[in-house]
């Protein structure tokens, strides 16, 4: 009996040691990107976020929000607030909402929080939609396709006082001259209801870019914005049939209307607090009928 117990215990531990335990399948990897559940994905540089409500896809998509790097240069855009949604040409059955944070001092100078956009751009670089977004410290838009999009000025309502009108007489197509420099071709147009005065200036394969607005406290402001991406700010006031802008308190630049058809455009810099100023440079705008 002893004999046969000893060989049972045996032949059942022989048999115990040659049954291994499987692990168990690992669990199926989480699936890629947005589906229609929904979702939110969030720029690298966290400036931005787009929230995908449900059932706005069918599929997944590998959705992306990435900064554009060398957005297009206008004075009117915001520095630094331009983002890429991709893939390309992926539409939303119900519209996402884009939030880009803002930073006033990268934008058109003057301009109150209010009138920010986020603006859609085609392949040419032109807006094909404006999303008014008075958010403070953000801008935000529903969106209905992946794009570039753009934080950008656009007046919330029509600027109608009588005081917009004094950079008037600069609207037009001109012919920019200085002597013995190349000509240039500016167009100066209203923008905004009125609003604001923007310039688009070529100049050989120069070129610049510049909005200039009136703030609620009486000053008139300039941004301008060059091939070179150099931003330039200028302050100042409406007198005397002129427009004197300063870039420093010993840097100022004057517009005056001396015909019709002749704007006068030149530089001053002073060296004695300003009891005289000193020509740093003369240009004309001659009309282009």
């Amino acid at each position: 009996m002893s004999y046969r117990i000893a060989l049972t215990a045996s032949l059942l531990l022989f048999g115990c040691g040659t049954i291994t335990q499987q692990p168990p399948p690992p669990p199926p990897p989480p699936p890629s990107g947005i589906g229609p559940e929904g979702g939110t994905i969030n720029s690298p540089d966290g400036q931005a976020s787009l929230v995908i409500p449900p059932n706005a896809l069918t599929g997944r998509v590998d959705l992306k929000l990435e900064p554009v790097v060398n957005p297009t240069l206008d004075a009117a855009l915001y520095a630094g607030a331009s983002y890429r949604v991709n893939p390309a040409a992926v539409s939303f059955a119900t519209p996402a909402t884009l939030t880009i944070k803002t930073d006033s001092a990268k934008g058109p100078i003057g301009t109150p929080r209010q009138d920010l956009v986020i603006i859609q751009f085609a392949g040419t670089g032109t807006p094909v939609s404006t999303n008014p977004a008075p958010v403070p410290g953000t801008a935000t838009a529903k969106i209905s396709a992946t794009g570039d999009f753009q934080v950008a000025w656009h007046a919330s309502a029509p600027c109608t006082a009588a005081e917009r009108r004094q950079f008037d007489f600069w609207l037009g197509h001109w012919r920019f001259d200085t002597p013995g420099g190349v000509p240039g071709d500016q167009v100066v147009s209203a923008e905004s209801d009125g609003c604001g005065v923007r310039e688009r200036f070529s100049q050989g394969t120069y070129r610049g870019s510049s909005v200039s607005t009136r703030s609620a406290a009486g000053d008139w402001y300039q941004t301008f914005i060059d091939s070179d991406r150099a931003r330039t700010v200028l302050k100042g006031n409406f007198a005397a049939g002129s427009m004197v802008l300063y870039e420093t308190p010993t840097k100022r630049f004057t517009w005056r209307a001396t015909s019709a058809t002749v704007v006068s455009f030149f530089g001053e810099e002073t060296t004695n607090g300003g009891q005289t100023w000193n020509r740093t440079f003369d240009a004309t705008y001659t009309r282009i009928p």
